[in-house]
């Protein structure tokens, strides 16, 4: 249930800072973009132990979302 918990909280503040990013006018999203980091380790998390329990494409899932979001990024950085 607590993992339950803190992935929903997780969702939430990645929409909220994808939403902050999106429609702000700051010029540095540094808050925005450090807790988008700690939604990405928490879904790392998640993923690795749906593929080592019994969810395994739950997880694999879950993996490609990630670098899915990752490889997203890097590609608008340049």
């Amino acid at each position: 249930m607590r993992v339950a918990v803190l992935t929903i909280v997780a969702l939430l503040l990645a929409f909220c800072a994808f939403d902050d990013i999106t429609t702000g006018n700051e010029s540095s999203f540094i808050t925005e973009y450090a807790a988008l980091l700690l939604c990405a380790f928490w879904l790392l998390f998640v993923s690795v132990r749906l593929l080592r329990g019994a969810h395994r494409f739950l997880g694999a899932i879950s993996l490609f979302a990630l670098a899915g979001g990752v490889w997203s990024r890097l590609l608008a950085s340049h």
